[in-house]
């Protein structure tokens, strides 16, 4: 075997991977691919001479010129953070200029999106079970993919108002916002938009969040080594993405994940690589954080058992001092008889007390 830059070739130019005892001869593509994953090869930086300027996203442009506060033209800074080249007095940009500042990325790049799954339960069923209950898919470049992605799961990740030690309510979230976002920014970041059979997934499942990225892991970045080593495999994105606040410093984002997964009690993320994507997967351990997972029919409710309105009233009630059912049916708009089962059900549980007589009866957080 010969050794023809960082691929092991024999005289006949074929490339083999080793596969436990066994060698398996690689097509063109997956010797291509193999030299992206190993950074021998360059996939973004390659030119798109048919990509015309009037596709640029004009204001993401902008907003990113304002971000690091540059007196740079538009094209200038293109240019300078190598997303261009000029030839023959005609700016031609890069992949990696596409994907951050296109109007339409998808168009030049299949699949270059991301797509939100929400499933009631535990599994993915599918046929008569399918369980999807959401499925959102996101074609935006890089940015504004990230702000749609980040607007998208806040939105379907749950609060839970439940009494604390201390005596106050206090408001559980499902995960860290900082282990969430980080797992979506480092998948739409690192994720090989070479294979375009597939999108970046995020799926929401009852008792965790998923996020897969296709792409097995760059360069010398193993799953046993991810907290030492580091290796961007699209350095030029990657940049633009750490100038705009959406990618952490080296080093910090995974130490940083994992301590605030246990600040929360949560157990540590999960990192898999199978076939040709990575996985990283965030359990909310309802069940173990005086929450219930009731599995049978999806349904997740705190050890009280309060509806979404009980619990914005006695979150209501650690800033007010006290409220007549009244306003709370005004607050909701409910009807009287609702609105005396929701205060009962409150009272009962020595949650909120009654005082007062007839028309001056309040309530307050016990």
């Amino acid at each position: 075997m010969i050794q023809t830059g960082k691929l092991h070739t024999n005289t006949k130019d074929e490339v083999y991977l080793r596969i436990g005892d066994q060698s398996r001869k690689l097509t063109f593509d997956e010797r291509v691919q193999l030299s992206y994953d190993r950074g021998d090869l360059s996939w973004e930086s390659v030119l798109v001479p048919e990509f015309p300027l009037d596709d640029l996203d004009e204001d993401t442009l902008e907003r990113y010129r304002a971000t690091i506060g540059t007196s740079l033209t538009p094209h200038q800074l293109l240019l300078s953070r190598r997303l261009a080249e000029k030839k023959d007095d005609k700016i031609i940009l890069n992949r990696a200029g596409i994907l951050l500042f296109s109007k339409n990325p998808c168009y030049w790049f299949p699949r270059a999106d991301l797509r939100f799954l929400r499933y009631e339960g535990t599994t993915a069923e599918t046929g008569p079970r399918m369980n999807i209950v959401k499925d959102i898919r996101i074609e935006l470049n890089i940015i504004k993919l990230l702000d749609e992605a980040f607007r998208v799961v806040s939105g379907q990740l749950r609060e839970f108002t439940r009494l604390a030690a201390n005596g106050k309510f206090e408001t559980t979230l499902e995960y860290p916002v900082f282990a969430w976002q980080e797992a979506i920014s480092n998948a739409v970041i690192h994720r090989a938009y070479s294979i375009t059979g597939t999108d970046i997934q995020v799926k929401m499942f009852n008792d965790r969040l998923e996020v897969e990225s296709p792409g097995k892991l760059p360069g010398m970045v193993r799953l046993n080594n991810m907290r030492e080593i580091h290796f961007s495999r699209n350095p030029l994105m990657a940049r633009v993405l750490t100038e705009m606040k959406y990618m952490r410093e080296l080093g910090e984002g995974i130490d940083r994940v994992i301590l605030e997964m246990e600040q929360m009690g949560l157990v540590p993320p999960v990192f898999e690589e199978f076939a040709f994507m990575v996985r990283v997967v965030l359990r909310n351990n309802l069940d173990k954080r005086g929450l219930k997972l009731e599995e049978s029919n999806g349904v997740i409710s705190d050890s009280t058992r309060l509806n979404p309105r009980q619990r914005k009233l006695l979150a209501l009630l650690q800033k007010q001092e006290s409220i007549s059912r009244l306003e709370y049916q005004r607050m909701f708009y409910i009807s009287g008889p609702t609105a005396k089962q929701d205060i009962q059900q409150l009272i009962s549980k020595n949650l909120i007390t009654k005082f007062g007589r007839a028309r001056t009866t309040r309530y307050k957080a016990s």
